[in-house]
């Protein structure tokens, strides 16, 4: 599929965002054939309320150093919630099935990321989630880094220099952004932001991800010349995953997630198949799983389900890790979130920020 430049501020400007999408080729209604572990159709959505034997966030209690070797067999629905009971297996059988419970989702707030000093209406293009529950957000139409405390206020925020598309955390109190040809590093303070080193990469910069001491960059996606770059924390290239030598004509979107446990990364995939595809570090396609639409902001909720928002479908994806099989679709029009764009699970707080295309405004689900 041929690819060309698009300009992002066009993009960025546009007064109708559901007209952004109308008429595209990106909203062609296909059904692609997959099937939901409850029996539903893949591409079609269901209402949250419908699925049987779902959990909240809260009761996963996810773990950040979830093992990798855990297993996912003989585990049965009785033995699920026995287990609940038993705080002393409970974390152990949690990691065995979270994969195949899906995780229900409602609405439990919102905020405005708008500040009084903007010149422009918010567009986001980025969000991040410190480890003591603060929210940054990049918005891209202001040029700023903004800083939201626990409460979900805004306490400080920072112009940035340059073309800004990416951004992710690093460190307790550190931030990577896309810049440019590079990443330029924040550390936030309590009230102010302090500029780090800059990293050149010598290509156009899109999207970013960390996890566990390496970077994934997702760089000239809108240009034939589209690859992810794989670095470690001093910079160093450790792989460069060329898009035009990955099969079934995947298409790089600056929307990708890191998984350093599993060594893959997961991207929201613009070309022919519209949905998530998940990369070996080398580049080799892992498995692929079509969704339709447009797949965006994605995030783990755990190390078994990965969230996929869709705006033009109008929902939210949950989808296996392990294999790439989805798990349930929720239809955000239930949560009261029109045009999901970035998603990001939020450790502290066991909640999901979810902001919406064209809008100021994120919402909070749990």
């Amino acid at each position: 599929m041929e690819k060309t430049k698009k300009d992002r501020n066009s993009m960025a400007d546009h007064d109708d965002t559901q007209s952004l999408y109308m008429g595209s080729d990106f909203l062609e209604d296909d059904n692609v054939g997959m099937r939901l572990t409850e029996g539903h159709t893949f591409g079609t959505t269901v209402n949250s309320s419908d699925v049987l034997s779902t959990l909240s966030l809260r009761q996963l209690s996810i773990q950040d150093d979830l093992s990798s070797s855990c297993q996912y067999d003989d585990v049965t629905e009785s033995d699920f919630y026995e287990t609940l009971q038993d705080s002393s297996r409970k974390n152990a059988l949690l990691m065995k099935t979270y994969s195949h419970v899906p995780v229900q989702l409602s609405f439990h707030g919102e905020f405005s990321a708008a500040l009084t000093t903007d010149d422009e209406r918010c567009w986001l293009f980025g969000a991040a989630d410190l480890t003591d529950g603060r929210i940054v957000l990049l918005d891209y139409n202001n040029t700023k880094l903004k800083v939201f405390d626990q409460s979900l206020k805004p306490v400080v925020d920072i112009t940035l220099s340059g073309s800004c598309g990416g951004l992710c955390a690093v460190d307790t109190d550190r931030v990577a952004v896309t810049c440019n040809t590079g990443i330029q590093f924040y550390s936030i303070r309590q009230t102010s932001i302090r500029v780090d080193q800059y990293l050149e990469l010598g290509q156009e910069s899109d999207g970013i991800t960390y996890d566990t001491a390496m970077f994934a960059v997702s760089c000239s996606i809108l240009k034939m010349a589209a690859s992810i770059k794989l670095l470690d924390r001093q910079g160093h290239i450790k792989a460069d995953i060329k898009e035009t030598n990955v099969r079934n004509g995947v298409i790089f979107s600056s929307n990708l997630l890191i998984h350093y446990i599993k060594k893959c990364v997961y991207v929201s995939d613009w070309g022919e198949r519209k949905g998530v595809v998940s990369l070996s570090f080398t580049g080799t396609v892992l498995w692929t799983c079509p969704v339709g639409g447009l797949p965006r902001g994605l995030s783990l909720i755990n190390s078994g389900i990965l969230v996929v928002s869709n705006p033009s479908r109008r929902g939210i994806h949950q989808v296996k890790t392990e294999d790439g099989r989805p798990v349930q679709t929720i239809d955000t029009d239930d949560l009261g979130v029109i045009h999901a764009s970035l998603v990001l699970y939020r450790k502290a707080s066991k909640n999901i920020l979810v902001t919406q295309l064209g809008s100021d405004i994120c919402k909070i689900l749990e």
